[in-house]
């Protein structure tokens, strides 16, 4: 499909409202959600190599073409994100691996089982995720972890930018419109909090739903 200008400049709109640009904050763990962008990985690396915090769990069951990672085989999402991690020169006992969970909730519960069984009392979280689902992850957290202190971060991107990182684009921007969807609706599902989402936001969506970018929410 053709990204007209209109098209662009309306993802922008949605993709600005998503993106949430927390501050840093020096934690206990930092917690890598798994996914087709390895963005995350890297960023994770980053943020460990500034001292941000000493651990990285990286959690995630889907298995992803091997291209997306830059690997040869297929791997489940954390072990494709752990190998890239080590590229970037994180060492093996930094690294602790949940493998079980397929979507942001799951990422929650197992890793919640998983520092419980390993008896680790990390209380504050560093989320790490793909820019147009922070305000989503966050929510989640918020409702799924009352108990702990978390902030999100991910990669410093424009939208311009990351749609000239090599992924499709009419992909990224079905994503953005499903992130969007699931904050609609995910609050019936007692997910989080119902969301007072801004009326140029809504329209944009609509408008993105209208150009055929629906994939996500059929």
């Amino acid at each position: 499909m053709e990204i007209t200008n209109d098209i662009r400049n309306n993802a922008n709109i949605i993709w600005d409202y998503l993106v949430l640009n927390q501050d840093l904050v020096k934690s206990d763990c930092i917690l890598v959600f798994g996914g087709h962008d390895p963005s995350v990985a890297i960023h994770a690396s980053k943020l460990f190599k500034e001292k941000w915090a000493n651990t990285i769990i990286i959690s995630g069951g889907v298995t992803h073409p091997a291209h997306f990672y830059g690997l040869d085989e297929e791997r489940i999402e954390a072990e494709a994100l752990k190998s890239v991690l080590l590229s970037e020169g994180i060492l093996e006992e930094n690294i602790i691996l949940e493998p079980k969970a397929k979507n942001t909730s799951e990422n929650f519960w197992f890793t919640q089982d998983l520092i419980t069984e390993m008896k680790l009392l990390f209380k504050t979280f560093i989320l790490v995720q793909k820019p147009y689902t922070e305000r989503r992850t966050y929510l989640t957290g918020l409702n799924r972890w009352s108990d702990k202190s978390i902030i999100i971060s991910s990669i410093k991107t424009t939208f311009d930018e990351y749609m000239n990182c090599g992924i499709e684009k009419d992909k990224i921007i079905n994503m953005i419109v499903g992130e969007l969807y699931r904050i609609d609706n995910y609050p019936n599902l007692g997910y989080f909090d119902k969301q007072d989402i801004p009326k140029d936001v809504w329209n944009a969506y609509l408008f993105l739903l209208n150009s055929g970018f629906s994939r996500i929410v059929k």
